[in-house]
């Protein structure tokens, strides 16, 4: 067993209370751009916590009843969750409907799925030409600009003298 080398045993860090407080909103089902807005951070500081805590959300999932095939069960039941929606006149509620609960619905099916690395992600890739459009006022308003600020930076401005004091 001479020149090879044994795999590193990490430990496993403890989860911050700041970490929890981040899977905390999550589960409650606030998007990686609202936390990190309360929570004063980036969305890029929020997306690599929750893909730290990956393998350990797993487990839990397992661990708390919720595998893949329960997983798929449990968005059998929440095809049909409903919220109730009041309707008001000058502050009098005048009628109430019971309605499909759409966003909660499909966003718990996307997390569940993508937890258990079966959803697709959420990344975005896109490059191309960006284009601007100017109106002729706006290029007018421009080249006005730009005359502006070479008459203030050119002839209208003295000349600085300078004596050098040696020491």
């Amino acid at each position: 067993m001479q020149g090879q080398l044994a795999p590193m045993k990490m430990k496993k860090r403890a989860i911050t209370a700041r970490e929890r407080r981040i899977l905390r909103k999550r589960v409650a089902g606030k998007s990686m751009g609202q936390i990190a807005k309360e929570m004063s951070t980036s969305k890029t500081r929020v997306f690599l916590v929750l893909k730290r805590l990956e393998p350990e959300l797993q487990e839990a999932l397992r661990s708390a009843g919720y595998g893949l095939n329960e997983a798929v069960t449990k968005m059998k039941e929440m095809a049909d969750a409903k919220r109730t929606v009041f309707f008001q006149n000058a502050g009098i509620v005048t009628d109430k409907r019971v309605v499909a609960d759409n966003q909660i619905r499909f966003a718990a099916r996307r997390e569940m799925l993508r937890v258990h690395g079966v959803g697709e992600t959420m990344t975005v890739e896109h490059s191309g030409a960006i284009l601007h459009v100017m109106t002729e006022t706006d290029k007018r308003e421009a080249e006005e600009s730009l005359k502006r600020i070479e008459a203030f930076d050119s002839a209208n401005e003295p000349a600085l003298l300078a004596e050098v004091v040696g020491g």
